[in-house]
C-alpha cells in the first residue's frame, strides 16, 4: 500500500496530479479511516496499460 506522497514520488508527478487521476478514475484509492492509500499493483497496472497504448499508437 502506498500513500499519496509515495505514489507522487514513485511516478514523479505532483500531489495535484495524483488527486486528479484519483478523481477521474485513472487510479483507484482505498480509504482506511481518514487515510487514502493506493495498491502498488494498481499503479503498476496503470503504467503497463499506458505503455501498451503508446505501442499501439506507434504502429
Amino acid at each position: 500500500m502506498l500513500t499519496r506522497q509515495e505514489v507522487a514520488t514513485y511516478l514523479r508527478i505532483s500531489l495535484v496530479t495524483v488527486s486528479s487521476w484519483s478523481k477521474h478514475g485513472i487510479i483507484n484509492p482505498i480509504r482506511m479511516g481518514n487515510r487514502i492509500l493506493f495498491k502498488k499493483q494498481d499503479i503498476l497496472d496503470v503504467l503497463e496499460k499506458q505503455s501498451i497504448n503508446k505501442k499501439k499508437r506507434q504502429i
